[in-house]
């Protein structure tokens, strides 16, 4: 399958292993050169870190895409305050700090794409999965709108998954 990777990739992820697995993977399929980095995307220093440290290297964020994992199935019963803060902080909160790095290169070069990794449960609620129900569909309701330029200021295309522009 052609994924349409093509010169450079910059990855972040918690697991160092699977990390540089996946990113020796991509090198050796795709012939391509790659930034690989460990961190936490609920750290926004970390994040801005890794943007800098993405552009110094190759010299320009074209597209970025948030995903940053799933909250545990809870019902709403069994969930703390802490589980809330955490699930906004992975999903919601990741994909903002991201989108505050990012999008200002974006918008010098005037060219970019924003893709946010939902689920389905934004449009389709699932029982058990109300952090996942509610959290990620915080993430579109910000990042997905025609344009989203209420974001960006500008016209990128910015796309919060599979409901791009029904809000």
């Amino acid at each position: 399958m052609d994924l349409g990777i093509r010169g450079r990739v910059a990855l972040c992820a918690r697991n160092e292993k699977v990390l540089a697995e996946t990113a020796d993977v991509i090198r050796k399929r795709f012939g391509v050169r790659v930034l690989e980095r460990v961190l936490d995307v609920t750290d926004a220093e970390a994040v801005k870190n890794f943007v800098a440290a993405t552009v110094e290297r190759f010299g320009a964020v074209h597209i970025g895409v948030a995903n940053g994992g799933g909250p545990p199935c809870k019902t709403f019963a069994e969930t703390t305050i802490g589980d809330w803060q955490s699930a906004s902080a992975m999903n919601f909160m990741s994909a903002v700090y991201l989108a505050r790095e990012m999008l200002p290169h974006m918008q010098r070069q005037k060219w970019g794409r924003f893709v946010t990794v939902t689920s389905i449960t934004v449009k389709q609620p699932t029982e058990g999965l109300i952090l996942s129900n509610l959290v990620r569909a915080t993430v579109v309701a910000f990042l997905c709108s025609e344009k989203a330029s209420y974001v960006s200021g500008s016209s990128l295309t910015i796309d919060g998954g599979a409901v791009k522009g029904i809000y």
